[in-house]
């Protein structure tokens, strides 16, 4: 939620800030009383979704051991990390799979024909 919170909050503070130069204090103090107390009550019911799906697949001591590695050097560099590493890999996805996938799809579109199915166009 902290990142849903950063990319939702960053640009509308940095724009709210400089249409209001000098009043960067008043900013932060409105954010820090108002947007962030309202974005949390507001994302409680998402929370509460997530808890409850976690706790439906995994033991009260597996969630420990999450956290623990979370609580790490290694998970915490990963927290850090993976909103980057995920936008380098659907950029990279986005490149590759069309090229990649489009061949593929065109035998399956043969052996279909091959087999006498009608394929649907579109």
């Amino acid at each position: 939620m902290q990142q849903v919170l950063g990319a939702t909050v960053q640009p509308l503070t940095f724009n709210l800030k400089a249409a209001n130069p000098g009043r960067e204090a008043d900013v932060d103090a409105l954010f820090e009383r108002t947007l962030l107390p309202d974005f949390r009550k507001a994302m409680a019911p998402v929370i509460d979704g997530y808890a409850q799906a976690y706790a439906a697949r995994f033991t009260e001591a597996e969630l420990s051991a999450i956290l623990a590695f979370y609580d790490s050097p290694a998970g915490a560099k990963m927290l850090k990390e993976m909103p980057g590493v995920q936008q380098r890999g659907r950029a990279r996805a986005q490149a590759v799979l069309p090229q990649a996938l489009g061949p593929v799809l065109g035998n399956f579109v043969t052996a279909c024909k091959g087999k006498g199915l009608v394929v649907p166009q579109g």
